[in-house]
C-alpha cells in the first residue's frame, strides 16, 4: 500500500473527516498509510492573494520531500492558487475531480455551496462552465448566512439546525441535477438524509482517487 499525504489544518474538523473516510475506504480490518502535514491556515488567510501561491507551493514542496506517494489538499479554496504548479507525485485536484464526475453523471445544472469566497470568486464555476455545466449560487443573503455557518463548523461547532438550514436551502433548488459541497466543512452537516439533490462531495472524490492509487487500482476520475 502506498502512502497518502494529507495537507491539513485548514480547518481541522474537515481534516479529521479526510482521515476517517480514507481509512474506511481501504477496507475493513485495514488502516491506510497516511502522512499528515498540518499547516497554520490563519497565516495563509492573512496573506495577500498574490502571496498565497508561493506559500502553498512552499508547503507542498516541503511535504513532498517527506516522502508520501500522493497528496490531498484538505481545503477546496486553496486549489484556486495552484496555478501551473506541479509535483513529482499525484495531487488529487478537488476541482478537476468534481468537474469530471459531473460530466460522467451527465449533470447539466448544479447548485454550488461553499465559502462565500469560493461561491463568488468563480474558479469553481468557471471550470464547470468550461465543460458546459451551469452552476447556481445562493443569493447574497444566503451566502452571508452560509459563511457564518461555515465559520462555526471550522471551529468544531456543528449544530443540528445547520442541517435543517441546508435542507431547506437545497429544497429551493430541487429542479437542479445535483449539489456540489465545495467546502470541506459542509459535509459535516449536509448528507443524503437532508439533501433532496444528489451530492457531489470533492472530499469523497479526492479520497476515493487517493485510495485507488494507494492500492494500485484503476480509477476513472
Amino acid at each position: 500500500m502506498k502512502t497518502i499525504g494529507l495537507l491539513g489544518g485548514c480547518a481541522w474538523p474537515s481534516t479529521i473527516e479526510y482521515y476517517r473516510l480514507i481509512n474506511q475506504l481501504v477496507g475493513q480490518g485495514r488502516s491506510a498509510k497516511i502522512l499528515l502535514k498540518n499547516i497554520d491556515y490563519a497565516r495563509i488567510k492573512a496573506s495577500l492573494p498574490q502571496e498565497i501561491p508561493g506559500l502553498l507551493q512552499g508547503e507542498l514542496e516541503d511535504f513532498e520531500r517527506v516522502g508520501p506517494d500522493s497528496i490531498i489538499i484538505c481545503n477546496n479554496t486553496l486549489h484556486k492558487y495552484l496555478g501551473d504548479f506541479t509535483l513529482q507525485i499525484p495531487l488529487f485536484h478537488a476541482v478537476d475531480l468534481t468537474v469530471n464526475y459531473a460530466l460522467d453523471q451527465n449533470y447539466k445544472k448544479v447548485l454550488l455551496l461553499a465559502t462565500k469566497f469560493t461561491m463568488e470568486d468563480g474558479f469553481f464555476n468557471d471550470a464547470l462552465l468550461e465543460k458546459g455545466i451551469d452552476s447556481i449560487i445562493p443569493s447574497l443573503q444566503e451566502s452571508d448566512e452560509i459563511q457564518v455557518i461555515q465559520t462555526e463548523l471550522s471551529q468544531g461547532n456543528a449544530k443540528m439546525e445547520y442541517g435543517d438550514y441546508f435542507k431547506n436551502l437545497i429544497l429551493k433548488h430541487k429542479n437542479l441535477d445535483a449539489v456540489i459541497l465545495a467546502c470541506t466543512e459542509l459535509p459535516l452537516v449536509i448528507t443524503p438524509a437532508n439533501s433532496i439533490l444528489p451530492i457531489i462531495d470533492p472530499m469523497v472524490l479526492q479520497s476515493t482517487a487517493a485510495v485507488a492509487h494507494a492500492l494500485g487500482e484503476a480509477h476513472d476520475y
